[in-house]
């Protein structure tokens, strides 16, 4: 108990000695790809990803927890943002550090910040330890995510209809149920191929021990399977097999996910 005491104090005496000298620590967090899971109305979710700072509070490895979308008012959130009731709040990159827009969203209410990039690419946000702060600040700060500029006018929408966000950074399963899946449909092709052949062979050696005479006269494709393939055949082989492909992609679902490939997070649940 004196310990959990110790570490407690340790925590609360080291926070206060960062909000007193000014300072953040600008490499708490480990960057990660993180999962936002977007809800519009009654509609099903959408998942973006975007990129976690290295500074400000790190996110579950678990969905549940999802909160308020709100966008931010100023866009850039490089001065006082308007009040929110705890929520996300999707701000613009541009004008100011990101910590700066941090530190206006933890005066708004905000629990997390959404900056959107302003190009396709996105990096992992993150501050400087000299950079100084002028506003009063309680440790721990909110999340920081960056999101590409596509996916964070998306998120923007949804947020303009009342949507929800839910920010996780799902854990890889120690055991990868697909890899097992692979296997073993691996394992039955080359099993069923042995077995076809040995059993095509077997029944060609019991007909030439029941008459040796038949044998010598019967050519072997009356024992065996051939298929004899041409051009055509090969080229309609190829036609056919790419246009299943294709139509695979177009229209792929996540029931066809489970199909193909064993989901990870169904195994983690």
């Amino acid at each position: 108990m004196s310990r959990v005491k110790f570490a407690l104090l340790l925590l609360f005496t080291t926070s206060l000695a960062e909000e007193q000298d000014g300072k953040i620590a600008c490499n708490s967090i480990t960057p990660k790809t993180v999962v936002l899971r977007v809800t519009k109305g009654t509609s099903d979710y959408i998942d973006y990803y975007g990129i976690l700072a290295s500074f400000g509070t790190d996110v579950g490895g678990k969905p549940g927890n999802p909160i308020t979308l709100a966008a931010a008012k100023p866009p850039l959130a490089c001065s006082p943002v308007e009040k929110v009731e705890g929520g996300s709040i999707v701000a613009h990159r541009g004008n100011c550090t990101f910590l700066q827009k941090d530190i206006e969203v933890q005066g708004a209410g905000g629990e997390q910040l959404i900056v959107v990039n302003t190009d396709e690419d996105v990096f992992t946000p993150s501050c400087s330890d000299d950079e100084p702060i002028t506003a009063k600040v309680t440790l721990p700060l909110p999340a920081v995510i960056m999101v590409s500029n596509s996916t964070g006018w998306k998120i923007l929408e949804a947020a303009a209809e009342h949507g929800t966000v839910d920010v996780f950074a799902p854990v890889n399963p120690r055991f990868d149920g697909s890899l097992l899946l692979m296997w073993l449909v691996a394992v039955a092709t080359v099993a069923g191929g042995a077995f076809w052949g040995a059993y095509d062979t077997k029944q060609l050696i019991r007909r030439s021990t029941d008459t040796q005479e038949n044998c010598e006269m019967a050519p072997a494709e009356d024992f065996l399977d051939v298929v004899h393939i041409n051009e055509t055949a090969a080229a309609l082989f190829v036609v056919v097999a790419s246009t299943m492909l294709l139509l695979l992609f177009v229209f792929m679902s996540k029931y066809t996910d489970y199909l193909i490939l064993v989901h990870p997070e169904a195994l983690s649940s």
